[in-house]
């Protein structure tokens, strides 16, 4: 833990060595003693390629791979196991289930294609679907294999839904394709909280990612209360959807029209059998007009968006400022696929799934934000009366059209006095007053609105009257100024035939000219070794009015035709002709980074289209090795690494540890010379990824520090010299490394193997802090100790070992994973399988002793954590670590 702490100090005070170049280099290779002149222009073989296996399994069916990932044409067992009460009715690879071949009905087998492998399974569940609760009902089976049926709450109800013996909870729910009012059931023993005067059909799909879609299909009456009313547009999730587009999909919508007044726009959408269209048109310049269209034509997907939202508020904020895109033009064309590992693809951001695709086209977009907080501004938001806000109501008036619907009407105003604020800021007596008319159809979706916002001030309103019923009067022939005014129309007719009638040719780049690519410093197309020379972006990271090429983390350059083109952020390097100096980054999503130096052939295109052109470019360095340091791999204890710049073994031990050069984007080669002949040191031949996140970008090195050979009786220090021709000769001793070498223990009873042995702690805790220990407080003592099993342990390559912890008669016992070489300095390795847990090892060899940290954590929301330390206690702002140490019994 101390080692740790101390890298990161390490970093902090390094921070400006590795800002001398650009971007973050990625794996690449230099030979042991290689000449330097000749290293600039060499290559190394490239690795084999792998790919992920990502396993979706249905609820109830378990699917384990004998692989995480693998490469093109490499075979791939998969181990099914069923739930009670669950049948497999297929299982597919990206989409495919005649990709996987049945060896037994318990394992499945698959050759691994050249992108990641997307496992997903279907399932049949036996036993009844029910709704229980303060509501019941039996939801019936149906032919696609869901059940489906309808609840009626009259008031706010807590339920739950259940599938034989399968119980669901919130996150099982569909919420893009859910409608209501609907939450989790927060502090109670039920799932869901459904809001009252409504009537819902829920569906479950037990084969479905999410397989819980609620939809709400109607109401007892027309609302007659602020939080009726609210029930109908509000929700933790697609409650929401009635109004805010670009979010949530309105079930059955087909067509929208919008206009504001104070925007200036007046906004229509319709949707088509394979796409939507929709157009914002200016009020003032009928010829002004934006467009929004997708397309769906089966493995390609268009967008083209050209809406800029250009009106702000008193503030300077843009009107709508909740969507992001509404302040860049962008088009796109995405690849289509069945299912899309969004974790793991490297052009997911250029790629859209099926059902992504349609929910995108399904879901108006622009706009429909600000009617949504328009609406709830004028009857939810803000009317407690307190401060400055001195008097408000809402007044809401249902009428029942039968068979048609209803219609609400809402009248609300706020008065405002500065006088009674404590707040400086409050300057003037003002009334806002909002007007509201809207209209549902009987299934309770919304028909149509209208939405003003008047305002008022001393000049137009008489605050000091009698009318205390309206707040007040408005003075003889004055004149409200109208803040905000809108209407819309909902429709819902089947979609359009086909697809939008569109020419996207203006907005797509069909080629390229003056293309280059330049580092900092450095001549035309020459790159800084380690800097990033492209990486993947998305029209939501822009910037306003930047475009895609400047708007995101690149070196390229370039002129486009047609000069319309919206699509720049879509084109970039889409492969290498010699990927070991320019190739793929492995540390973000999707990038081309500089890896070694020499020359490179890149090809610039459509991440998921066409190419476009070439460039030659020439990878180059100009950066020093500021400082060589070590850092201790996942297999290593961290006491062999105290800090980054020493290693400490002992005599006859062997250990392999990381040797990484700063700043990140220096081109090292590197050899090491040990001050003792007997202290043997070999370094890897290449450049290896370790394992460690925080130096995963650096150029790394694995480094064997060989003291079989030595024998001592006491400690002695060896001194290891790094030498490099690209190093900063006055960095002084910052190529130093410090090896402890401790005499080994002639009695060491290291036992063969620990399999059933049981360790004793033998040392008090004697520091003054409170140790709970998962009993009391106030304990400066345990009785503890450590028993080691031959069985697995829950972490794969792991054992088990059982701590067990006494205090007055009370005894907790917890269990560990855990690995043992005697062989070598790394005696144990623990491993917890929990979160919770903070877990750290320590080994003394010399006195057959090794020392554990075991704290407990539970979080009891907020920022209330408990930590209970088990054994031994970690370095926190009261001190260092001190650590439980544990002798044979």
């Amino acid at each position: 833990m101390k080692s740790k702490a101390n890298f990161l100090a390490l970093l902090a005070s390094i921070a400006l060595l590795a800002s001398c170049g650009e971007g973050t280099p990625n794996e690449s290779s230099s030979i042991q003693g290689e000449d330097p002149a000749s290293s600039s222009s060499s290559s190394s073989v490239d690795a084999p390629v792998t790919y992920k296996i990502v396993i979706r399994a249905s609820e109830g069916v378990e699917v384990q791979s004998d692989k995480s990932e693998a490469e093109k044409g490499e075979t791939v067992t998969l181990t099914v196991t069923l739930a009670e009460g669950f049948s497999l009715k297929s299982i597919a690879l990206n989409g495919d289930s005649s990709k996987i071949a049945k060896v037994s009905d318990t394992t499945y087998t698959f050759v691994m294609p050249d992108t990641s492998a997307v496992i997903t399974t279907t399932v049949d569940v036996e036993g009844d679907c029910v709704v229980t609760g303060d509501v019941a009902a039996k939801l019936e089976a149906q032919a696609d294999g869901s059940f489906k049926g309808t609840v009626s709450c009259e008031r706010d109800s807590l339920v739950d839904i259940k599938l034989g013996s399968v119980s669901y909870s919130f996150i099982h729910v569909d919420h893009d394709h859910s409608f209501g009012y609907y939450e989790s059931a927060y502090g109670s023993s039920n799932a869901f909280r459904l809001a009252g005067n409504a009537i819902y059909e829920i569906t479950v799909t037990p084969s479905a990612e999410k397989p819980v879609k609620i939809v709400r299909v109607g109401v007892f009456h027309a609302p007659t209360n602020v939080k009726e009313l609210e029930s109908l547009f509000n929700g933790d999730f697609a409650g929401r959807g009635v109004l805010d587009g670009g979010a949530f999909a309105v079930p059955g919508l087909s067509g929208v029209s919008y206009k504001n007044s104070v925007t200036g726009i007046q906004y229509d959408w319709s949707l088509y059998e394979k796409g939507s269209f929709a157009t914002a048109t200016s009020l003032l310049d009928e010829d002004d007009v934006s467009y929004d269209v997708k397309v769906l034509d089966g493995d390609t997907y268009k967008v083209v968006d050209t809406y800029i939202e250009t009106i702000k508020d008193s503030e300077g904020r843009y009107f709508d400022d909740s969507v992001r895109t509404d302040t860049v033009a962008y088009s796109g064309t995405y690849a289509v696929e069945s299912v899309i590992d969004e974790e793991s693809d490297a052009l997911q951001r250029y790629k859209r799934s099926t059902a992504r695709a349609a929910s995108e086209i399904a879901m108006p977009s622009h706009n429909l934000y600000s009617l949504s907080r328009e609406i709830c501004y004028g009857y939810r938001v803000g009317f407690t009366v307190e401060d400055d806000l001195v008097a408000a109501r809402v007044a809401i008036t249902p009428t029942d059209k039968g068979t048609e619907g209803f219609e609400v009407e809402v009248y609300s105003w706020k008065n405002y006095d500065p006088n009674a604020s404590t707040y400086a800021d409050a300057t003037k007596v003002e009334r806002k007053e909002y007007r509201i008319c809207l209209t549902f159809n009987a299934d309770s979706t919304l028909a149509s609105g209208s939405f003003v916002e008047n305002y008022y001030d001393e000049t137009t309103w008489k605050f000091n009257n009698s009318d205390a019923e309206n707040g007040g009067s408005i003075k003889t022939n004055a004149k409200p100024v109208i803040k905000r005014k809108s209407s819309f129309t909902y429709s819902y007719d089947a979609p359009k035939e086909g697809a939008p009638d569109f020419d996207f040719s203006p907005y797509f780049i069909t080629s390229v000219s003056n293309l280059s690519a330049t580092s900092k410093d450095m001549g035309k197309n020459v790159i800084q070794l380690g800097a990033t020379v492209d990486e993947a972006r998305d029209p939501d990271d822009l910037p306003v009015e930047e475009d895609g090429i400047t708007g995101y983390n690149s070196l390229l350059k370039f002129d486009y035709a047609p000069v319309t083109a919206l699509d720049s952020w879509q084109i970039g390097i889409v492969g290498s002709s010699n990927e070991s100096v320019i190739g793929r980054g492995t540390r973000r999503a999707y990038c081309w980074d500089a890896l070694a130096q020499g020359q490179s052939t890149v090809t610039i295109g459509n991440h998921v289209g066409s190419e476009l052109a070439t460039l030659d470019l020439t990878v180059s360095n100009n950066v020093k090795v500021q400082g060589y340091f070590v850092w201790a791999p996942s297999d290593v204890d961290e006491s062999v690494v105290p800090n980054s710049s020493s290693v400490r073994l002992y005599a006859g031990d062997k250990v392999s540890v990381y040797l990484w050069a700063s700043p990140t984007n220096c081109d090292p080669v590197p050899t090491v010379v040990s001050s003792d002949p007997a202290l043997k040191v070999t370094l890897s031949d290449g450049r290896v990824r370790p394992d460690a996140w925080n130096i995963a970008s650096y150029p790394t090195y694995l480094m064997t520090i060989d003291a079989t050979g030595m024998t001592l009786t006491e400690q002695k220090t060896v001194t290891l010299t790094v030498n490099d021709p690209f190093f900063d000769e006055n960095r002084a001793t910052a190529n130093k490394i410090s090896v402890t070498v401790m005499p080994g223990s002639s009695t060491s009873s290291w036992p063969a193997s620990v399999v059933g042995t049981t360790w004793n702690g033998n040392k008090e805790i004697t520091d003054a802090k409170d140790i709970e220990l998962g009993f009391s407080t106030g304990v400066t003592h345990c009785e503890s100790s450590v028993t080691f099993t031959g069985e697995d342990y829950a972490v794969s390559g792991y054992k088990k070992a059982t701590l067990t912890a006494t205090y007055q008669g009370q005894t907790r016992s917890y269990d560990l994973g855990y690995t043992y070489d005697p062989s070598s300095s790394k005696v144990f390795t623990f491993k917890s399988n929990s979160y919770d847990v903070t877990l750290s090892s320590t080994v003394d060899k010399g006195a057959n002793a090794f020392g554990l940290i075991y704290v407990v954590s539970t979080w009891y929301g907020g920022d209330d954590v408990d930590e209970d330390d088990i054994v031994g206690y970690p370095e926190d702002e009261n001190g260092p670590a001190s650590y439980q140490w544990f002798t044979l019994a």
